[in-house]
């Protein structure tokens, strides 16, 4: 199974809002609501190793990163096919 590689960010309360507006417009154009607590992250990696994994993110365990603007937001549609992830940009 793959395994995920992320980094934590402060769970600020544009994120927040952002993160809600963005699900209630998605839930408006049919998606089902996440059930799942939100947990604002930026995705590093993945790998289907998980040993592998733990050895790539030791280095960077508990390190803080500074600050970073982003300059746009990008929603993807994923899915695996034969053990491998697509993405497909939906929307800039």
């Amino acid at each position: 199974s793959c395994r995920v590689l992320w980094a934590g960010v402060r769970k600020a309360k544009e994120l927040v809002t952002l993160q809600s507006v963005l699900g209630e417009s998605m839930k408006e154009l049919g998606f089902p609501e996440d059930q799942h607590e939100y947990t604002p992250h930026i995705t590093l990696a993945k790998m289907k190793n998980a040993r592998a994994l733990t050895d790539v993110a030791e280095p960077f365990k508990r390190k803080n990163f500074g600050t970073l603007l982003p300059k746009g937001i990008v929603l993807y549609e994923s899915w695996r096919e034969n053990y491998i992830s697509t993405y497909k940009p939906l929307w800039r």
